[in-house]
């Protein structure tokens, strides 16, 4: 039984979505940029409109036929022609469409800016900053959001740059910048099955549940191997690594851990340099201020809850 229902309201209800993704990124024109040319008198945007629907459906164009249930105006030979031409540069066309499709607009200062152009507009922090820009904009159209955009220098080019954009625009930027470096992962863990594991180019069914159980077994193998990993580099058990892993741990175990580290280096400070108990509450004040706000939060959890 396929997962996506096979009734034909639905079926009609999907070629309808593609038909308004087609129309409003210009598909057609993205193919001629690229050198998506007719075949045989047909159109090279209907045929791809009909590939890209096919998966949802189900059916292959063999077995459509077969069925008799095929309606459309080109051949199997021209269907196989439009997939194999060598003409059509599918990586350009790919690009453009990420870049049609991705290119987000911000309200900045009233004027409706891409990051581009909003990058190009301001003045850059320079020296050792963590950070080049930050800049309030204004997200969405109907329903509009307040949002803070960090430019950061990308380390792997130091003339390219990256933008972290954060809804939530109490937090500082060294705060964003610390979220964004957790999620590195996520982007590691996709790499990594793409590259590795053969989530792409292993599975060539058209049904979505064959693709929806290749990706399963993908994410299954990169499970396996992260947890040999783990055992041969790890000694903590998996329930030790959830526990200190998840969002949920107790913030009674992280405030108790920091509260210790602090006491340690106060009491170093004082035994080593000597200092008095007034320079000693000058530098505390001083380091703690210099945290992240959720450090300093958990530094002093009371002041939350009063």
């Amino acid at each position: 039984m396929s997962i996506l229902p096979q009734n034909h309201s639905e079926k009609e209800v999907l070629l309808d979505c593609i038909q308004k993704f087609f129309t409003h990124y210009h598909i057609g024109k993205l193919l001629h940029r690229c050198n998506g040319s007719k075949e045989k008198g047909v159109s090279s945007v209907s045929i791809l409109r009909y590939k890209l629907g096919n998966i949802f459906v189900g059916k292959s164009m063999y077995m459509q036929q077969r069925t008799g249930s095929f309606k459309e105006k080109f051949s199997k030979n021209t269907f196989y022609r439009f997939q194999n031409s060598v003409k059509t540069n599918w990586i350009r066309f790919t690009s453009l469409l990420q870049l049609t499709s991705l290119t987000k607009i911000y309200l900045y200062n009233g004027e409706q800016l891409n990051i581009k152009e909003i990058y190009s507009k301001n003045k850059k922090r320079r020296g050792k900053s963590k950070y080049l820009l930050s800049i309030h904009v204004i997200v969405g159209k109907e329903n509009q959001v307040p949002a803070k955009i960090v430019c950061v220098r990308n380390k792997a080019n130091r003339k390219d740059w990256l933008a972290f954009l954060c809804t939530d625009t109490t937090l500082s930027e060294e705060e964003i910048i610390h979220i964004y470096g957790k999620r590195w992962k996520i982007e590691v863990f996709f790499k990594t099955c793409k590259s590795m594991l053969n989530l792409i180019g292993e599975c060539h069914s058209l049904s979505y549940d064959a693709l929806t159980a290749h990706v399963a077994i993908v994410f299954t193998r990169y499970m396996l191997l992260a947890t040999e990993q783990r055992k041969n580099e790890d000694q903590r058990t998996l329930g030790e690594l959830f526990f200190f892993l998840v969002d949920e741990m107790a913030d009674i175990t992280f405030n108790r851990s920091l509260s210790i580290l602090m006491d340690a280096l106060m009491a170093s400070l004082q035994e080593i340099l000597r200092l008095s108990d007034a320079q000693l509450a000058i530098f505390t004040a001083d380091f703690e201020a210099r945290l992240p706000k959720y450090l300093r939060n958990a530094l002093h959890p009371e002041a939350i809850a009063a």
